[in-house]
């Protein structure tokens, strides 16, 4: 039995608060100068100046039956660009999830212009 439109707009509610404040925990993170490139063992490095860098995620959501992405634009001072997350439906393996982040940082990438892009 499928969902009815109020209990799907529930769970994508849901869905996208909890991304949204794994985002805001991330960013504050950053602007206490933690994930920087200057920490021991830390794998982010800012781009060169002029260049943007983007990173992607994926999740897979087991119980939920999905998928989900996320894509974060810096620059080189590591103010944030732009951020996306989209839900993938279904169960994916790993690697097509990565798939499917990188052509959703490409994509965002495009549409906004940008040309000098670290990744």
């Amino acid at each position: 039995m499928e969902p009815s439109l109020k209990e799907s707009t529930r769970i994508l509610l849901a869905w996208s608060m909890h991304f949204l404040h794994e985002l805001r925990k991330a960013i504050a993170s950053l602007s206490r100068g933690v994930n920087q490139s200057t920490e021991p063992g830390s794998s982010w490095q800012l781009p060169i100046q002029g260049y943007v860098k983007i990173n992607v995620d994926c999740a897979i959501f087991v119980n939920d039956t999905c998928s989900g992405l996320a894509v974060i634009i810096r620059d080189d001072k590591c103010s944030l660009i732009a951020a996306l997350t989209k839900r993938i439906p279904g169960v994916v393996a790993p690697e097509i999830a990565e798939a499917y982040a990188a052509k959703a940082a490409t994509s965002l990438a495009t549409q906004m212009g940008l040309q000098q892009v670290a990744f």
